[in-house]
């Protein structure tokens, strides 16, 4: 098996379309797709000519969240920082289906694409069987890891006839597969820490941190600003209560769980002892100027949260947001 040629570009055409329909490509987009460097096209000859062809595209992250209808934040997540691809297609001759032939060729191809290691993740379509992915005992050999399914139809061609499923494409799942060396790396993130004078002009500084780390994770857009609105809560409190009319240090800890597919959020500062917890919630159900004084801002922090913790240890205050990433 080898990369593709200019040459090859038309008896790729001519095979990928007798699997799929002689709508799904043409000669001059098979020719794109072997120009540039970052797609990987490769095949497999024997003495009757073309045996099969293999493509991965290498697309932007606009190409794979509009193409794909992946969600920014989900494909930022997957891909950690590397280099991506997706796995356009797969096709081998009728008179070698069966025979080992594709097996063969994928073991190969996703091989020699983990050993560049400068792609994080594969993205590809995939047939369901009895409940089982069979292309995924591939990706595992290749030292990939599944990272998400998402079950649907997912092809539906308009216009188009295909020899394999009749018209309808059988590919029922999208499968994002990270190499086993970026599920590491998001797996040993480590704790992140900022300390700060706990005085208000300090807030900025605060937020622009913690966003970049909720940034490298791919948090989505409305849980970050839901972490803000709390944290400015929680911040603010600390510089207005915990040292009275002296000045001390503030402390903030960052750690993203993986498995959990949260983020711990902790603020630690050597004030007086303070339990934001233990204050009653307020009564919303009254109308403001009946309220007492205090605790909204403490108990939408409640609301918007899926934890909060408490502890006072080593002369410390440690208060501990926490937010699933995924509902």
């Amino acid at each position: 098996m080898r990369m593709a040629r200019d040459e090859d570009a038309k008896a790729v055409t001519a095979l990928t379309c007798l699997c799929f329909g002689d709508a799904y490509t043409t000669e001059e987009e098979i020719s794109g797709f072997i120009s540039c460097d970052g797609n990987r096209l490769y095949v497999q000859y024997d003495e009757q000519g073309l045996a099969g062809a293999i493509l991965f595209l290498e697309e932007d992250r606009q190409k794979m969240t509009e193409n794909l209808s992946i969600a920014p934040e989900d494909y930022d997540r997957i891909r950690k920082g590397f280099r991506t691809l997706h796995h356009k297609f797969s096709v081998v001759r009728d008179d070698l289906r069966g025979k080992g032939m594709m097996t063969q060729m994928l073991d190969e191809a996703l091989g020699n694409i983990r050993k560049e290691k400068v792609y994080g993740a594969v993205f590809a379509q995939a047939w369901i069987k009895q409940g089982v992915i069979p292309m995924e005992r591939i990706f595992q050999r290749a030292g990939y890891v599944p990272y998400r399914r998402q079950i649907r139809p997912w092809w539906k061609y308009e216009n188009r006839s295909c020899n394999i499923c009749g018209g309808r494409c059988k590919c029922d799942a999208m499968v994002y597969y990270r190499t086993v060396e970026t599920e590491q790396i998001q797996r040993n993130l480590p704790m992140k820490e900022l300390m700060v004078e706990a005085k208000s002009e300090n807030l900025g500084a605060l937020l622009a941190f913690l966003n970049e780390q909720l940034q490298e994770i791919g948090c989505p857009k409305k849980v970050r600003i839901q972490i803000d609105v709390a944290v400015e809560e929680i911040f603010v409190n600390i510089t207005n209560y915990a040292y009275g009319s002296d000045t001390g240090k503030a402390v903030v800890q960052f750690l993203y769980e993986r498995e959990a597919d949260r983020v711990e959020i902790s603020f630690i500062d050597e004030g007086i002892p303070y339990d934001p917890l233990k204050k009653k919630d307020p009564d919303v159900s009254l109308p403001a100027n009946q309220r007492s004084i205090g605790g909204l801002g403490i108990y939408m922090v409640k609301k918007t949260m899926d934890d909060l913790r408490y502890e006072r240890k080593d002369d410390r205050n440690i208060l501990t947001l926490v937010k699933l990433l995924s509902p």
